[in-house]
């Protein structure tokens, strides 16, 4: 990804599935996306979620036995990111006792680089030539961009 860039499809993909054989009664999730990204907001298979600057909230209600809620979190990429790699950590819960809470967060890495593209112009005053010797005075006029 680079810094900047607003592409429709940037998005991390959160599905929280119930592997106990139990109901998930009042199951959640929170993601806390990076501040390098910025969230547009958010939305799931399953029940509802909200975006508050980059802290995502899903309440899914109660998920049976092998159920499955599949998260979308959509953002773009700040202008000001700098290049690095990001770790995005999304943690799912239940009121229900969990006997394994270990697999309840995971995490996914996002390497931002960060591009320019320079363009140089050179100009002069003396578009019809100098005379060796003479005291013409010359001028360049030199523009940088970074578009």
């Amino acid at each position: 990804m680079t810094a900047g860039e607003n592409l429709l499809d940037q998005q991390f993909t959160i599905t929280v599935t119930n592997i106990g054989g139990s109901d998930a009664l009042a199951a959640t999730l929170t993601d806390t996306v990076p501040s390098q990204f910025t969230v547009t907001g958010a939305s799931s298979s399953v029940g509802q979620c909200s975006a508050f600057g980059n802290v995502v909230n899903c309440n899914f209600g109660t998920l049976a036995p092998g159920a499955s809620a599949t998260v979308s979190v959509p953002f773009i990429v700040s202008p000001s990111a700098t290049t690095g790699t990001y770790v995005n950590e999304a943690c799912a819960s239940t009121t229900t006792t969990d006997t394994n809470p270990e697999n309840d967060c995971n995490q996914c890495s996002t390497t931002i680089l960060c591009r320019t593209v320079l363009t140089i112009d050179k100009t002069s005053n003396l578009d019809n030539g100098i005379v060796a010797g003479s005291n013409t005075l010359g001028r360049f006029t030199i523009n940088v961009r970074n578009n």
